[in-house]
């Protein structure tokens, strides 16, 4: 499921060990999303066949308010769902900001048309970055 998403978003590689989680939350985030401008639009789809009127003879449907208790359910599920969403992104922030101890620092410097990465043993390089494998870099 995670490829055929990733595939179907034109997401990049997962390249690093978060992506998984931030793209899980991505995803969730879209398909969430789909799934409430679907039932919108199927509810105004059954709205306008049903209520459609069909000939001038017949007169105006009354307004219709919805109760308090409903819209006060629909807006705070809503804000519920927003800050749950923005919960485990600013979690998911927090955890990116903070490198692991081991981690190597590398210095970017980034310039009009191109990227200048500095290491600590003293190299620069210029567009291409190089890593060793398995370790962590900040």
């Amino acid at each position: 499921m995670n490829e055929l998403l990733r595939r179907a978003l034109f997401l990049p590689p997962q390249s690093s060990s978060v992506a998984r989680d931030i793209d899980a939350l991505h995803y969730t985030v879209i398909l969430t999303t789909m799934a409430g401008v679907t039932l919108a639009a199927a509810v105004a789809a059954v709205f306008l066949v049903r209520f459609r009127r069909r000939t001038a003879a017949i007169p105006l449907t009354p307004q219709i308010t919805a109760p308090l208790w409903l819209e006060a359910l629909v807006f705070g599920g809503l804000l519920a769902m927003f800050c749950v969403w923005w919960g485990i992104g600013f979690a998911q922030y927090r955890r990116l900001e903070t490198p692991p101890a081991d981690a190597i620092p590398i210095y970017v410097t980034a310039k009009q048309w191109m990227w200048e990465f500095a290491y600590p043993s003293g190299p620069t390089s210029a567009d291409v970055l190089a890593v060793p494998v398995g370790r962590p870099v900040s």
